[in-house]
């Protein structure tokens, strides 16, 4: 008995230092979108990363891009932070992706990898490990209502302008100049559809008039967060004799 005593202590100092080791390793937590979520509207996946000791080059982040969903990084989207654990303090880092789904639908983000080197707690000597952020799928849907609209914008307010330059009355081969704004408030004008309905163009048959559009120019602004944009289109129409 003594001597399976003696041996069952052996065994567990001869445990006790991987089983420390195991539990000063870097730790990795997950808050991921839930509950119901719009097109068009963010919701925010956080990662927040601590070690036991410090780190003395940022780590390597993942980044979550998928078809139909815009990923974007707000100001300040990384913040330090620290926690108690067992009586000691770790510390780390918080980051926050802001998520756009532009679509309804499934969106599964697959399993990635977080690089992270941190000071060894025996040796202060830099360590390097790799963490796993498991696969995130959630759902993307249109508001009650909205599900049978042919174009369905989510947002805080939307408003067209117009311009016409030139006119009103054109002899054959003048032209008039047409831009059409879109501004939208609440989410990105990348969601905005086209706004000008096409004419022939070019190449077509001979018509009254031809189209020459622009490509269109998109503009983007952040205040706090909030996306808010704009969507401008410019066509030239030249008068043409049939």
């Amino acid at each position: 008995m003594i001597r399976a005593g003696a041996l069952a202590i052996l065994s567990a100092l001869f445990f006790w230092p991987a089983m420390v080791l195991a539990q000063m390793e870097p730790r990795l937590s997950v808050e991921a979108p839930e509950g119901e979520i719009i097109v068009g509207q963010p919701v925010i996946l956080r990662l927040k990363l601590l070690v036991p000791t410090w780190m003395p080059t940022p780590p390597t982040w993942p980044n979550f891009e998928v078809p139909s969903l815009m990923v974007r990084l707000p100001e300040r989207a990384s913040t330090p932070v620290s926690e108690t654990i067992e009586g000691e303090t770790w510390s780390g880092i918080s980051r926050a992706y802001r998520l756009y789904p532009l679509a309804t639908g499934t969106f599964d983000l697959p399993a990635q990898t977080l690089r992270v080197t941190y000071a060894d707690p025996a040796t202060t000597q830099p360590v390097e490990t790799t963490l796993t952020v498991e696969a995130i799928r959630f759902v993307a849907t249109l508001p009650k209502g909205a599900a049978g609209l042919e174009t369905a914008i989510v947002a805080g307010g939307f408003s067209l302008a117009q311009q016409i330059e030139g006119g009103p009355e054109v002899q054959t081969g003048e032209a008039v100049q047409r831009i059409v704004t879109a501004s939208i408030e609440g989410t990105t004008p990348i969601l905005i559809p086209a706004l000008t309905a096409p004419l022939p163009g070019p190449t077509s048959a001979p018509a009254a008039l031809r189209a020459y559009p622009k490509e269109p120019v998109v503009a983007e602004t952040e205040n706090r967060g909030v996306l808010s944009g704009t969507r401008t289109e410019t066509t030239t129409y030249v008068a043409h004799t049939h």
